[in-house]
């Protein structure tokens, strides 16, 4: 997954060669500005409602299960949470932000969490 991810990013963000991706230094750095009671699930807009349409009760499932998991990282329950956020659900702790952390292009699931913050 983490060539996958890098690649897309590399082909919709520009290439760096410092550890750092820009936006999401300035999205860290924001952080503390930001109203995280005003988001927007995809229901919101009807090109990704449209997307995630057919998935949507698969993943929610899939999403759920897995939150009652044990899980080695939290980086790992941040992603299902906040899938189940952008679907339009609210996960079993409830909707909440964490603020970003830290953010090395060898992460790559910190550069979806970033994504689906941002």
């Amino acid at each position: 997954m983490e060539m996958i991810v890098g690649a897309a990013f590399d082909q919709v963000l520009s290439r760096s060669s410092g550890p750092d991706i820009a936006i999401f230094k300035r999205f860290q750095e924001n952080w503390p500005f930001i109203d995280r009671e005003c988001f927007q699930p995809a229901s919101t807009d009807p090109h990704v409602e449209s997307l995630v349409t057919s998935s949507r009760t698969e993943v929610v499932e899939f999403a759920l299960n897995q939150l009652q998991v044990q899980h080695p990282r939290d980086d790992y329950r941040e992603f299902l949470e906040l899938s189940l956020i952008y679907l339009g659900q609210v996960p079993p702790r409830e909707i909440h932000f964490h603020a970003p952390g830290a953010m090395h292009r060898a992460r790559w699931l910190t550069k979806v969490l970033y994504s689906l913050k941002t």
